[in-house]
């Protein structure tokens, strides 16, 4: 069932506190104390061919406040269960496989069809592995879902970092109606 996003009344000096005012400010209270929220990442890695935008999976989920993932079903996606805009950041990377050169992206990609943020960045030879990432305020309604997306380009199949410290991770936060 989804949650109601709280509405917090306005009142004036010398109203009267209602018993049903009051419930209103502790719904409101208790909404923010825990606020839709999820922080996801990727224990296992992925691969990640040239030239071909992948939807990063999640299998470990360090939080998940409105059940908006399921790892096992669609586990790129997370699903919203309560409307409002979010706070969306998103992180991926690979390690490199062969000679290094070409670009990665990394984006957030909503419904399937349109992103939000894209970050470019381009390989170099000093560096074993890329990560990139992004971040935006997205205004969701309910069922909509958001996705990690890389991609890149460096003529060899790549594979993402998986790990809970540097790897691909998936962080989303309501932040108001």
């Amino acid at each position: 069932m989804a949650r109601l996003p709280p509405h917090v009344p306005q009142i004036s000096t010398g109203d009267p506190i209602t018993a049903a005012l009051w419930n209103s400010f502790i719904y409101a209270a208790n909404f923010h104390l825990r606020a839709p929220s999820a922080l996801l990442y990727q224990s296992v890695s992925q691969s990640v061919p040239p030239i071909t935008r992948v939807r990063i999976t999640y299998d470990s989920p360090v939080r998940d406040t409105d059940g908006g993932h399921d790892p096992a079903n669609n586990s790129s996606r997370y699903t919203i269960k309560t409307a409002g805009t979010y706070l969306v950041a998103v992180a991926s990377g690979t390690a490199l496989q062969g000679p290094a050169g070409g670009e990665q992206s990394v984006g957030i990609l909503v419904n399937g069809t349109t992103f939000w943020a894209d970050h470019l960045r381009a390989r170099d030879q000093a560096f074993s592995a890329i990560l990139g990432s992004c971040t935006a305020e997205i205004p969701f309604q309910i069922g909509d879902f958001v996705e990690t997306s890389l991609w890149q380009d460096s003529g060899l199949t790549q594979t993402t970092i998986a790990s809970t410290t540097v790897g691909s991770w998936m962080g989303l936060h309501w932040v108001g109606v």
